[in-house]
């Protein structure tokens, strides 16, 4: 089901951080299977490694993931862009034609794939689908996630929440605001619960898949640990945070401005 327009329609967006051995390794297999599509990298890592064949967009180090993506989405030339991380990997099931179908036959804003994680344990690596499909549920002052989805339409499962592996309408997005940049990291709940607010219609197809490989470097952990996420859930006056596995976290009382 490969589209020539593809390339007219959608940019992929990649935000990068201290992982180049990861960043080339996702270039190349996008070219082995989407060798036309326009491609944007915004970097704000510390020894900038500039690919070829890209729009390499250099950002001042350690501007975090919210701020990158909103300077990739701020420079998307097409209707809709694919986000991805760093270290993914496309395979043959990763049909972006698919996500983009989901995003102009029913009417969605933001339409993710799945991801088949890759962690190395020893000498042994050990492999699992994400499955991130949630419905978001504000109670009072409690934020709870829930998996499943609303309904169903074709193959797609309408919700609240998928992972960083999506194609989004380019305008809907600038018109949310974007990522919050203060949240250089545990940017995710907080941008979901914006676009439920802002009724962003959301689904996820677990048909479409793409490998991530979890790189860890030793410079890219120090700045991965930070814990951001009490900053989101106060804006929005939450104290409480309950995960997908029912795990839940009080973020006390947000302190007074």
């Amino acid at each position: 089901m490969r589209d020539d327009n593809l390339p007219l329609k959608l940019t992929i967006t990649i935000k990068a951080f201290e992982r180049p051995k990861s960043l080339r390794r996702l270039l190349k297999s996008i070219q082995r299977f989407y060798p036309e599509m326009p491609i944007l990298v915004a970097d704000d890592s510390f020894r900038k490694r500039p690919p070829n064949d890209v729009r390499y967009l250099p950002l001042p180090p350690d501007v975090g993931l919210s701020a990158g993506r909103n300077a990739l989405v701020e420079a998307v030339e097409t209707p809709y862009f694919l986000l991805l991380e760093d270290d993914f990997q496309f395979t043959a099931d990763t049909v972006l034609e698919r996500l983009l179908e989901g995003v102009e036959t029913y009417d969605l804003a933001v339409v993710a794939g799945d991801c088949v994680s890759h962690r190395r344990r020893g000498f042994r690596l050990h492999r699992w689908q994400e499955k991130i499909c949630a419905k978001m549920h504000f109670e009072a002052n409690h934020l709870r996630l829930e998996p499943g989805y609303y309904e169903q339409l074709g193959p797609y499962y309408r919700c609240d929440m998928v992972t960083n592996f999506f194609v989004a309408d380019t305008q809907v997005i600038r018109n949310v605001g974007g990522w919050d940049p203060e949240l250089k990291i545990q940017e995710h709940e907080e941008f979901f619960v914006r676009l439920k607010k802002n009724r962003v219609p959301i689904a996820y197809c677990p048909e479409v898949l793409i490998n991530h490989w979890h790189d860890r470097s030793p410079k890219y952990g120090r700045y991965r640990r930070r814990s951001l996420r009490h900053i989101g859930m106060h804006k929005h006056d939450f104290r409480w945070f309950t995960e997908l596995s029912g795990k839940t976290h009080d973020f006390g009382v947000k302190e007074a401005a």
